[in-house]
């Protein structure tokens, strides 16, 4: 682009829809051409993304207009380049039209707002698919296949069933039968393996059975020999059910003789009283408790101070902090997204991530009354008629909105500001603006004075 001329500006691209750039002259149309580079050079100094807002209005038809956001600023010595981003336009230019041009601030970024409180709780997820097998329950007692899908015994009462038939394919028609033939593989035949039968709608209803035979297949069906254990409710007949087995290990070889614990002992070369002793009392009955010995040599002994590396702690996701918890213990906080930073909360609660937040935010053209939330902008069309726009429920010393007239519509369809129980300018009644392309913003001081109103 170039200088367009001593009072003039220039878009770069005839289509207004299409423009990315405007070139002003360093001087402005007035009367003796003042220069306003210096003015125009501010326009970028907004720490928000958006440093703000440009209108472009003809001369003598106000509905011809365009809106642009504001990026960044290039002073070229006697004539400026500004970025833009259209927003919206209305009508056509020519080449000498007059021109009003209004720049609109966007404000800097505030400071992150304190953490919202937790929202509540979501509805409970639909309940997932079970691990076991999928089965439907028989009430039918008779040795005889009870067809696809189901489980039933020999024995209407359940704790005091010896047999479990199993169809060989589940509620799903997938072929269970090669499954449920092994069983009774374990080489620990007294009890080869558990079996556990749930009525998938209450977990609370079931039976619990040890497999103490061998499994036999009747062609279409499964017979497995079952000496009950435990089990809780009532089965009715075509309950759909779970069914999991839990198979015993094989029976180990024969172990060595195991001396008592205070006949083991691991004694020094030349000073029997130098001893190692292992004690087993306080392991849990049934419980075998396994040292394994790394192929290096180590040395026993309590930690220096400094002595664990790095290199020793578990390793995590790239991103992830560690920290202590309420315990003491060291906790992982999982890595955030990009942008996010790390919040501490204070002593006695856990550090988060937290979004930074910040600026006005402008919002889409509105066409309808709307309640309005502090800390945005609206662009109002009231084309298809007068409507209200309500300010906030309530409002904290410095809380703002902006309002402008986006189709210079306003002294033919009102935009009404409803003041929504609070104060405007002191006074209590709502206020009416007729005011052909009005722009202004509302500031919230204190219950006195509610919302005062300036213009943008």
């Amino acid at each position: 682009m170039a200088d367009p001329g001593a009072g003039d500006f220039r878009f770069d691209n005839a289509t207004i829809a299409s423009v990315t750039a405007v070139a002003f002259d360093a001087t402005s149309a007035d009367t003796g051409n003042p220069d306003i580079s210096d003015f125009i050079a501010t326009w970028d100094d907004s720490t928000s993304t958006i440093n703000g807002h440009l209108i472009f209005k003809k001369s003598g038809t106000p509905a011809t207009f365009a809106i642009f956001t504001v990026g960044a600023v290039t002073d070229n010595t006697g004539w400026l380049q500004v970025a833009l981003t259209h927003v919206d336009s209305n009508g056509s230019w020519t080449a000498a039209d007059g021109a009003y041009v209004q720049f609109v601030r966007t404000g800097d970024k505030g400071d992150t707002g304190s953490t919202g409180s937790t929202g509540s709780t979501g509805s409970t997820g639909a309940r997932g698919s079970d691990a076991g097998l999928d089965m439907v329950y028989e009430s039918t007692t008779t040795d005889t296949d009870q067809g696809v899908g189901k489980v039933w015994f020999n024995h209407a009462t359940l704790s005091s069933a010896t047999v479990l038939y199993m169809d060989d394919v589940d509620a799903n028609s997938a072929n269970i039968n090669t499954l449920v033939d092994s069983w009774d593989d374990s080489s620990t035949t007294a009890l080869r393996g558990t079996i556990k039968v749930t009525q998938k709608a209450d977990n609370a209803i079931f039976a619990i059975y040890n497999v103490t035979g061998a499994v036999t297949s009747a062609s279409t069906y499964t017979k497995i020999p079952v000496t009950y254990i435990t089990g809780a409710g009532s089965f009715t007949d075509a309950d759909t059910s779970t069914v999991w087995f839990t198979r015993t290990g094989d029976t180990g070889a024969a172990g060595s003789s195991t001396p008592a614990d205070n006949t083991f002992r691991i004694q020094d070369n030349s000073d029997a009283t130098k001893q190692i002793a292992f004690e087993a009392s306080g392991i849990a009955t049934g419980t075998t408790r396994t040292i394994t010995m790394p192929d290096s040599d180590i040395t026993l002994g309590t930690p220096t101070d400094n002595a664990v590396t790095l290199a020793k702690l578990e390793d995590g996701t790239q991103g992830d902090i560690l920290y202590y918890g309420a315990s003491g213990a060291p906790a992982r906080l999982g890595f955030s997204t990009s942008g996010y930073f790390l919040k501490t909360q204070g002593t006695g609660a856990n550090p988060v991530w937290a979004e930074m937040v910040g600026g006005l935010s402008w919002q889409a053209v509105v066409t309808t009354g709307t309640t309005m939330v502090a800390g945005k902008g609206y662009f109002v069309n009231t084309t298809g008629g007068a409507f209200a726009m309500t300010l906030p429920a309530s409002a904290s010393l410095g809380d703002e909105v902006h309002i402008i007239d986006y189709a210079g519509t306003f002294d033919t369809n009102n935009c009404t500001v409803d003041r929504n129980s609070h104060n405007i300018s002191g006074a209590g009644s709502d206020l009416v603006v007729a005011t052909e392309r009005a722009a202004f913003k509302l500031v919230y001081v204190d219950a006195t004075q509610g919302w005062l109103l300036t213009e943008l």
